[in-house]
């Protein structure tokens, strides 16, 4: 379900509106209010913030740096936070950055030189290596962001590093307002489907903290239950992603071995290769995690209701042809 934006302004030519999602991380959000600061350069730059769950210490910041911001009470997510921050945008360009990330110094001009070619354009989220120190953090450096490759496959890009012409927003829509994950995965899938031009850019690079364990499996709790949902709303486009028992069953049974989808365990050094049989357990119990996440969404309304469709028989072609 798209969902339409009604926008306040009209847009302005040459103009970069940049939305920020936020959701009681004041922190994150001055990182990032900061980073959009120092890159700021000639490009004239609007700032929007949305602020999901009005929250005051998130207020409070984005007013310090002189930014907008729209409040969105109650709580409904980053993607409808994201819509309701569009619709203050003026913008004829439009750039997306989550609140815990920071941009390069020529993050803008280069999101802008690429939308010179294209309508749609994603890049890179890197963790520095230089903040890596847990074993938690090594396992997110060597997995977290594998953006090019979601591009290739799947033809989106995260919006915690994208770029839009505001006029492909106009056409499809904005976010569905009903995902609390995977809303950038439906939104890249539907302008590839609109057939609007898409282009990985590596010269856009954004940083971003590596999460600890504690935090990666909230984060796959999160991400977990937008698929299922992605698979709900979605049932032609994701068939993949809808909830089952054999998917349970699946991520209950421990890895075979190591995948890494960002970087190589070379690359990290001997510290990593000694790590790697604790590396192991926290695969698995990321496994587990999702099985958890899993069963869960089958044993809620919508999981009962999913599974209940896909039980239902087809209709025989003697019943087709009775009810027309």
């Amino acid at each position: 379900m798209s969902a339409p934006v009604a926008f306040q302004h009209a847009a302005m030519p040459g103009l970069l509106s940049i939305v920020v999602p936020v959701g009681k991380d004041a922190e994150g959000l001055r990182r990032t209010l900061a980073s959009l600061k120092a890159a700021r350069q000639q490009i004239p730059v609007q700032i929007v913030v949305g602020n999901d769950g009005a929250d005051p210490d998130a207020s409070a910041i984005a007013a310090a740096y002189d930014v907008e911001e729209a409040a969105v009470m109650p709580n409904g997510g980053s993607y409808m936070a994201r819509n309701c921050a569009l619709v203050l945008t003026k913008g004829e360009w439009i750039g997306f950055v989550d609140a815990d990330a920071m941009v390069e110094p020529g993050w803008i001009e280069a999101g802008i030189a690429a939308l010179r070619e294209a309508d749609y354009v994603c890049g890179p989220v890197v963790i520095p290596r230089h903040t890596v120190e847990t074993p938690g953090h090594v396992f997110d450096w060597l997995n977290a962001f594998p953006v090019e490759g979601h591009f290739r496959h799947a033809r989106f890009g995260p919006t915690a590093n994208l770029f839009v012409r505001r006029a492909v927003i106009e056409h499809v829509g904005g976010f569905d307002p009903r995902l609390r994950s995977g809303g950038d995965v439906e939104f890249g899938g539907r302008v590839h489907a609109a057939g609007f031009r898409q282009r990985y850019s590596p010269e856009q690079m954004v940083y971003h903290l590596p999460r600890s364990y504690r935090e990666q499996l909230t984060k796959i709790l999160r991400v977990t239950k937008g698929q299922c949902d992605l698979g709900r709303y979605y049932p032609d486009r994701f068939p993949e992603l809808r909830v089952s028992l054999e998917g349970v069953l699946r991520n209950l049974m421990p890895p075979r071995e190591l995948h890494f989808l960002t970087h190589t365990i070379e690359e990290f050094g001997p510290r990593a290769v000694r790590l790697k049989p604790l590396l192991y357990l926290m695969a698995w119990s990321f496994k587990l995690q999702r099985a958890r996440a899993q069963l869960k969404y089958m044993l809620s309304d919508a999981g009962r209701h999913e599974v209940a469709v896909m039980r239902r028989p087809a209709p025989r072609a003697s019943d087709r042809r009775t009810a027309a």
